[in-house]
């Protein structure tokens, strides 16, 4: 693999191109989520070795390098090589990703530094809201994440996926 995160015009043209660095090669980019003065988030999914804890997080600025962020060893394990879904906080101050298959979500400055982690059974949904984040889980929970504690808002006979949307 090659991943990639290319930037294109309207009309089609490559405005800007990044390219993971050789030995992520199989750190596959997935989700992104877009700060309205550009700053981007990817969110990766590793498709390599299991056991591998490879950063599952990357930020970038068109014209820049990007930044990859990594929790601790531990934490980056704990993630399972999956990240299901990324949102900016809803005050722009963080972004996080969430991994249904090691049950967190995973906070970051927006430069990349860790912030700290929650754990949820099948977490994956999130979005920006208020000055956190709205994030759902499979078994129907919809919870709002300020300062990176969660708090249940309600729950639904619904088993949520990795979309959501604040309304």
């Amino acid at each position: 693999m090659r991943p990639n995160l290319t930037y294109l015009s309207p009309d089609g043209a490559i405005l800007d191109r990044i390219e993971l660095a050789p030995d992520l090669r199989r750190n596959s980019i997935r989700h992104l989520a877009v700060r309205q003065d550009g700053l981007v988030g990817f969110a990766m999914q590793w498709q390599g070795t299991a056991g591998a804890a490879p950063p599952l997080l990357g930020l970038h600025r068109i014209g820049g390098s990007p930044t990859l962020a990594a929790a601790s060893l531990a934490d980056e394990l704990a993630m399972r090589g999956y990240a299901g879904s990324i949102a900016f906080s809803g005050n722009d101050t963080e972004v996080a990703i969430t991994s249904p298959r090691g049950g967190r979500l995973h906070r970051f400055t927006t430069e990349g530094d860790f912030l700290g982690s929650a754990s949820r059974t099948d977490i994956c949904g999130l979005a920006p809201h208020q000055e956190g984040f709205l994030a759902s889980d499979g078994l129907g929970g919809l919870l709002a994440i300020r300062t990176g504690v969660p708090m249940a808002l309600s729950r639904f006979d619904y088993a949520w996926d990795n979309h959501i949307v604040g309304l």
